[in-house]
């Protein structure tokens, strides 16, 4: 697949593609990572959603909380929510 085919899942040769959708986060990608832009309150909630994240599975796997790494070994899949903030701000926001 080339142009604007490349990148996009087929299924019986349509693509899965809305391109009005993608027109729509096209308009907000230069705000998208901007902390102080239109998306601000997500960018404001990302920290609580780790510590609520990290909470629960260092709970889930009896993991000291309190370590340094307290998820080293585990691996993590977002499944697309927050706009892709908190995958993004994990190893930042991760001790080194």
């Amino acid at each position: 697949m080339t142009g604007e085919r490349a990148g996009m899942a087929e299924a019986g040769g349509r693509s899965g593609l809305d391109r009005a959708e993608a027109a729509r986060f096209d308009a907000m990608a230069a705000a998208w990572w901007d902390p102080a832009g239109p998306l601000a309150p997500l960018h404001a909630m990302t920290p609580a959603r780790l510590d609520w994240i990290t909470a629960r599975l260092t709970a889930g796997f009896d993991r000291d909380r309190r370590a340094a790494r307290p998820l080293e070994g585990l691996r993590v899949l977002d499944i697309g929510c927050a706009g892709g903030f908190c995958p993004s701000r994990w190893p930042v926001s991760a001790p080194p």
